[in-house]
């Protein structure tokens, strides 16, 4: 299909393509690193699950995910000559982790452990003196100084601190900057990556594409090994480009690529590589790489952002020609843009798409969300926003002639004290739209007042107090429509313009929304550097036992759940919590105690003197069960036994004590809002 654009198009992309394979050598060379030999630390390959770079939230992943064949118990060892200096043993996180110092300075880390090497390394024997000596079951870390051999065995494979099973293994160059693991191992993998669909963003006011500010989103369909779209849609102005890619190494996985670059006809524009980070800084960065909007994980969904709009100095970055905005308006006609995208092997994809350019006039007939009536004079007015700039929609009468709707007065109104007159023009008929920048001259709520000089008063004066609020780069505070959010300095790239719209949800069972409030942020996916606390004022006259029971819970609109995030208590009665990802919140109270259910042993079975196995399901729909409550004892005996909140299962083990007889189990529970679970008790024989 698209030679349907002629011959000229098609040479064109030839010719783009052809220079983009001569700028494929550079990239690659400029993240070779050598391979070296090193051993793999599980003793055999089940391939991977997650690679370095990856989404993980508000976060970059800084290791890969190696397959454990979905089982625990793995022999796990070290890949050099080297010290184990470090121990660490956590609720979350890595779980039980590892780490190794080797002679060339590397650090080698494995996580989410079941348990260290004890019988010659006496590691599960520190671990315990730890434990004894603070008297807390998750010491945190353990700093030690213990010599291994290279593929001496280290520790079994696990699923503790986040996931299922899996072994987590990092690289590190020093203690802050993580590397790529598959620079010095070599992965097989023959399948290229995926290149899904490609994305459209307009970038300002005077910006469209197709005729709008919204997201034009090209699905790529392969044909002759290169994923291309048959359309070339209209674009005008500034834009930026987003790509959806994942690589399957040769299995059902949707994993990150390595590097992916763009390129408009002829010339590199953007190229991203992942082979190292840096903690602290790049490692929470993910918003700059990924879109919040688009990318999800699990599943996994990636979509990267092929243009470094803030201008930030990151490790990933190889290449960036004018922070990878494109703008086309001196140059009418088609134009191609080339999308390749390699996986740690190697392996190539390469997308095509056309755009052209060419001025066009906005084609969105209302507002969103708005459905138009026969008399536009009971609309009410209302404000978009976007990215860079917010828009505000002003309903005309059908009655109202040219000269009344020309005399309209717009201004917006900061609460600093600023005031800027607006230019409104009839963007579709019925309404008038006028463009709030965000370039400096406001910043605050914006408050906005709609007039009119004409003597007939056809449009009647109006004011949107606090419509929407500009929240500078050096930091402020939001407030709009009862939720409240701290951001400080440098926690945004840039200035930023925000709208909280009031969102309706389903409550869960047992936990229901406190006065309907629930908020989202408006526009969404917008990339923070640092936390924001938000927060909801309790209401007043909320019961004290509810109180203390609220809590920050955050609403995935893609899974159509809630998630709880915590309970900070304000002194002026307000509950939030610090987030790296603004979307939809609210303030939720848990009534629902947990439940506990006995998995094994049976009750009523007969039990051995040693080796007996305890299984029991914790379930709770609210804030989860707190594990400081989690507490199992055996004839008045605590069972060292761990819950996993991911299969919500508290394991472990136990032995009898030399009385004959029945023998009581007794497992106590708690959620983080304090609801106690019904203790679960059984006898033995």
């Amino acid at each position: 299909m698209l030679g349907g654009f002629g011959e000229t198009s098609r040479l064109r992309s030839a010719i783009s393509l052809f220079f983009a394979g001569l700028f494929t050598f550079a990239l690659l060379a400029s993240c070779a690193q050598a391979r070296v030999g090193y051993v793999w630390p599980l003793t055999k390959r089940f391939g991977l699950s997650g690679i370095f770079g990856e989404y993980r939230w508000a976060r970059l992943h800084t290791g890969v995910d190696l397959k454990t064949a979905t089982v625990t118990g793995l022999r796990v060892r070290a890949i050099e000559d080297g010290v184990i200096y470090r121990l660490s043993v956590r609720y979350r996180g890595y779980g039980k982790a590892l780490y190794i110092r080797h002679p060339n300075g590397l650090i080698s880390v494995y996580g989410h452990l079941e348990e260290f090497e004890n019988r010659r390394l006496g590691l599960e024997d520190i671990v315990s003196a730890k434990r004894k000596e603070t008297g807390e079951k998750y010491p945190g870390d353990i700093f030690v100084s213990v010599q291994v051999r290279k593929g001496q065995l280290i520790g079994y494979s696990g699923e503790t601190g986040y996931g299922l099973p899996h072994l987590h293994f990092e690289l590190r160059r020093g203690e802050t900057e993580p590397i790529n693991p598959l620079s010095i191992f070599k992965q097989e993998d023959s399948s290229a990556p995926v290149i899904r669909r490609l994305i459209i963003r307009p970038l300002g006011p005077d910006s469209f594409a197709e005729g709008r500010h919204d997201d034009l989103v090209i699905w790529l369909k392969k044909a002759s090994g290169i994923y291309r779209s048959n359309k070339a849609p209209k674009v005008s102005g500034k834009f930026l480009i987003l790509a959806n890619a994942f690589d399957t190494i040769d299995a059902d996985n949707h994993c990150g690529v390595h590097k992916i670059a763009l390129w408009l006809d002829n010339e590199l524009i953007y190229s991203m590589c992942f082979d190292k980070l840096h903690y602290g800084s790049s490692s929470y960065r993910a918003g700059l790489v990924f879109d919040h909007r688009y990318a999800y994980f699990p599943p996994s969904s990636y979509v990267y952002k092929l243009h470094n709009r803030y201008g930030v100095a990151d490790p990933w970055i190889v290449a960036c020609k004018g922070r990878g905005i494109l703008d086309l308006s001196g140059e009418p006609g088609l134009h191609t843009l080339t999308v390749k995208a390699w996986d740690d092997a190697g392996n190539c994809s390469t997308a095509t798409a056309q755009v052209n350019s060419a001025r066009q006039r906005p084609r969105q007939t209302r507002p969103q969300a708005v459905f138009l009536t026969r008399d536009h004079s009971r609309q009410s007015p209302l404000v978009q926003v976007w990215d860079d700039f917010a828009e505000v929609w002003v309903p005309i009468p059908r009655t109202a002639t040219p000269e009344v709707a020309r005399a309209v007065l717009l201004t917006a109104n900061a609460s600093s004290g600023q005031r800027l007159r607006l230019e409104p023009v009839e963007r579709c008929i019925g309404w008038l739209s006028a463009i709030i920048p965000v370039d400096g001259r406001l910043s605050g709520p914006i408050t906005i007042s709609i007039g009119s000089a004409a003597q007939n008063n056809a449009i009647a004066p109006r004011t949107l107090a606090s419509a929407v609020q500009i929240v500078p780069k050096a930091g402020g505070v939001l407030q709009m429509n009862g939720l409240r959010a701290e951001f400080p300095a440098d926690a945004l790239y840039s200035d930023q313009v925000f709208k909280v719209i009031r969102v309706r949800t389903q409550a869960l069972p047992g936990v229901p929304i406190v006065s309907q409030l629930v908020r989202k942020f408006l526009p969404e996916g917008v990339p923070l550097d640092k936390e924001v606390f938000v927060s909801f004022k309790c209401p007043v006259r909320m019961p004290q036992q509810d109180v203390v029971r609220c809590g920050l819970y955050e609403y995935n609109s893609k899974t159509s759940k809630w998630k709880y995030r915590g309970n900070v208590r304000e002194e002026d009665g307000s509950i939030g919590y610090g987030v790296r990802y603004l979307s939809t919140f609210g303030l939720l109270v848990d009534r629902a105690s947990p439940k506990i259910e006995l998995v094994k042993p049976k009750p009523g079975a007969r039990l051995r003197r040693r080796g007996n196995r305890l299984v029991a399901r914790i379930i709770d729909v609210g804030s989860g069960i707190d594990y400081r409550t989690v507490v199992a004892t055996i004839d008045g005996v605590e069972i060292d036994a761990d819950y996993d909140p991911d299969r919500k299962l508290l394991k472990g083990k136990f032995n009898l004590g030399r009385t004959r007889g029945a023998h009581r189990l007794l497992i106590t529970a708690s959620d983080k809002a304090g609801n106690p679970a019904k203790p679960l008790e059984a006898t033995f024989r």
